[in-house]
């Protein structure tokens, strides 16, 4: 009998890393160690594995193996971890499913990466992570219709461990039934992530990198030989992959792409297919270093900005989690404005009318448009329990309104345009007690004393960002501590700040911005911490919303299915954003 036993190995030698250096990458490698790895390893190949990355600097490695207690999985090692490496094989069923959905939960959240090699293809952490990905993929694929619901049947394969025979149906697919247009079920087969061809002979393979500049690719030759190793052959029955950095062929003719990378949630998950367990494939200094640079970029990925949010959009109203999965949805799309209070209701205005929910979709305020006038159009609540809201229509108006649905308080607007829609949008009260404006059409920002009267004016119209014809339609405009207002500049597809004369001090367009992502910006904020995040309502891209520094870098993106018209960042990287919501 085999002896349980883990060790750890500490690659964080203090000659190594300079004073100041930043925390170790922790790094857990987990092979189930059947006795066949003794063909090709001294000491098994997990511990090969980890040994490597033990001599390397900046990470920090625990090897851990199936027979240990709690099969080396336990919650501890697991939250101790930024990037698992996973080895298995022939005892790949011993992992229970719900200790795998453990597993993909951690991916979601962004505080774990999968490194799946070789047949862990059919390990239980990367099927689970592949059901969890279809499952995503299908609610992208087939969302709901406004006002309705699509119901999802999944399938999983019929016979576990079983490989696909060559020209079976390829799987994750989908079988979706309709009726007067609208998508109602949806079958889906789940993946069986095998592949139809296998043959464990050893013949070399040849590996070409696809994507030589991906971090993964650093330090490796365009092409390399694979001098041992098993073949495996394409078709992958997987979802379809976000990257596919390296493809590996056969003097056969078999080919078969490795290095996949899957976004699941906030997380990932790196595929290298590569060897058997009988062949020293991870003894060979290009795999280990595939390894190596796949513990960095994931651990550096993982790193990134996490942002819980608000989102206000023709597809969806409601919350997005920092795991980019929906936690809160008011059943109903298309609102135009929202807010998550700080009692955790929240507040959104639709064209016709504003509703505040509980989390629980109890309505707790409601109040309906007027009948003479056409749309609503921006809702806040205020310090004072008041809600504030613009209607738009033949009498322009803006409104206090006590909790009762009582108005207290209304001036008539001036947008210079009876187009009801493009009269004004993201209205908000200042601390002066007077209201900040945009109106589209008007090319200005007006600020309105509580009588109606306007006090003062900033034009959009300005020589210096095209004049009208560049149509810097004023979307949403907030006032900033510093005195200075940003506003979101629709059709014009720019970002500007002003200051107190009405004088652009800051300005983000395209020319700033890599693959052009600013789309009719609507919804904007500033955070705490001076970065802008823009909602990009008209992107064809898939840059929804996105976070910009001062400098112009971009530290974050929304890439989901839902477009958003207005937002507001709730948390980041687990914490709630500080103050009051400028947006």
């Amino acid at each position: 009998m085999i002896r349980p036993f883990s060790f750890t190995l500490l690659l964080l030698l203090a000659a190594s890393l300079p004073c100041g250096a930043a925390d170790p990458i922790r790094v857990v490698v987990w092979d189930e160690q059947q006795p066949a790895q003794k063909q090709a390893y001294d000491n098994f190949l997990g511990n090969a594995i980890a040994k490597y990355l033990g001599l390397q600097p900046g990470i920090e490695v625990t090897s851990v193996r199936l027979d240990a207690p709690e099969q080396g999985l336990s919650a501890e090692t697991l939250d101790s971890a930024q990037v698992l490496v996973w080895w298995g094989h022939v005892r790949n069923r011993e992992v229970s499913a719900e200790k795998g959905r453990e597993i993909v939960a951690r991916i979601k959240a962004g505080r774990l990466s999968l490194i799946a090699l070789h047949s862990a293809h059919w390990s239980t952490p990367f099927v689970e992570a592949m059901y969890e990905r279809t499952r995503q993929d299908a609610a992208r694929q087939f969302p709901a219709p406004a006002g309705g619901k699509v119901e999802f049947e999944y399938v999983a394969p019929p016979l576990a461990y079983t490989v696909p025979a060559q020209g079976s149906l390829k799987t994750p697919a989908y079988y979706a039934t309709k009726r007067g247009g609208n998508v109602l079920h949806v079958r889906v087969d789940l993946p069986n992530c095998c592949f139809p061809d296998y043959r464990p002979d050893g013949k070399p393979s040849t590996i070409r990198l696809l994507r030589a500049d991906h971090p993964v690719s650093q330090g490796l030759p365009a092409t390399f030989v694979i001098p041992h190793t098993e073949m495996y052959n394409d078709p992958f029955h997987v979802p379809p992959a976000d990257e596919a950095l390296f493809e590996e062929s056969w003097e056969a003719g078999e080919t078969f792409r490795s290095g996949l990378v899957w976004n699941i949630g906030r997380g990932k998950v790196f595929y290298y297919r590569p060897g058997h367990e009988t062949f020293d494939v991870y003894q060979q200094p290009e795999s280990l270093k595939v390894v190596e640079n796949a513990v960095r970029w994931l651990a550096a990925e993982q790193s990134a900005v996490r942002h819980s949010f608000f989102i206000a959009g023709p597809t969806f109203t409601g919350i997005i989690g920092e795991d980019g999965e929906p936690e809160w949805d008011s059943g109903r799309p298309a609102a135009r404005d929202g807010f998550v209070l700080p009692n955790e209701n929240v507040l959104i205005a639709w064209g016709d009318e504003v509703k505040e929910f509980t989390r629980g979709k109890e309505v707790i305020f409601a109040y309906k448009k007027s009948a003479e006038n056409k749309e609503i159009g921006t809702v806040e609540r205020l310090a004072d329990g008041r809600t504030l809201m613009t209607e738009l229509g033949p009498k322009p108006r803006l409104l206090e309104v006590d909790a009762a649905g009582k108005i207290v308080l209304e001036f008539p607007l001036q947008p210079e345009t009876d187009n009801a829609h493009m009269q004004t949008r993201m209205a908000r009260k200042l601390t002066s007690g007077n209201y900040l404006v945009p109106h589209l059409l008007a090319f200005q920002v007006k600020e309105y004393t509580p009588e109606g009267k306007v006090v003062s004016a900033f034009a959009t119209d300005l020589p210096e960002l095209g004049g009208r014809a560049a149509e810097n339609w004023p979307f949403t405009a907030i006032r900033l501590v510093n005195g200075n207002t940003l506003v979101t500049l629709t059709h014009g597809n720019k970002v500007v700040e002003l200051d107190a004369t009405g004088k652009v001090v800051w300005k983000l367009t395209n020319d700033d911005l890599e693959g052009a992502p600013l789309a009719d910006p609507c919804g904007a904020q500033r955070l705490p911490n001076g970065n802008t995040v823009i909602a990009s309502y008209g992107t064809r891209g898939s840059v929804k919303v996105l976070e910009v520094t001062r400098e112009k870098q971009v530290v974050w993106q929304y890439t989901g299915p839902h477009k958003a018209h207005e937002i507001q960042v709730l948390t980041t990287n687990g914490e709630p954003v500080a103050g009051p919501p400028l947006k």
